[in-house]
């Protein structure tokens, strides 16, 4: 649970600095895993 809170604190950060790199970072980390935590 820790790690998926601190994934979501490093994609909010992320999406603030450089929007561009969230997709590659996002596939690097895997859809579905992404997926599972936004909407756990």
């Amino acid at each position: 649970m820790n790690e998926k809170i601190a994934i979501l604190s490093a994609y909010s950060f992320v999406n603030i600095e450089e929007p561009a790199n969230l997709i590659p970072k996002l596939l690097l980390i895997g859809k579905k895993n992404m997926l599972e935590v936004l909407f756990y």
